[in-house]
């Protein structure tokens, strides 16, 4: 018995190609990498904002200028860890 050829579309060739899925990769990563670091960013700077008040009335007697979510001024907030973490790990969802 002879084997069966498969009818294939005619110029669809390159849909099989390693050089077409690095092609569509590349700036697929190029865009989605500052994104997710951009998204993640914003993220923790808004968990940010709240020990930024509370330490601008502790700097005005003080006269530090640091800003941290788990200072030794601010305390460890578990709110505020867990919303950076969920930010963390939306970014790459919404990239997705």
């Amino acid at each position: 018995m002879a084997r069966a050829e498969c009818i294939r579309i005619p110029r669809t060739r390159w849909t099989n190609s390693s050089f077409k899925n690095s092609f569509f990769a590349t700036p697929d990563e190029l865009i989605g990498t500052p994104l997710f670091l951009l998204f993640a960013y914003a993220g923790t700077e808004v968990a940010n904002i709240q020990s930024m008040a509370i330490q601008s009335k502790a700097n005005t007697s003080t006269g530090l200028d640091s800003n941290t979510t788990t200072g030794g001024d601010t305390g460890c907030s578990l709110g505020v860890l867990l919303y950076i973490g969920l930010f963390f790990g939306f970014s790459p969802m919404v990239n997705i």
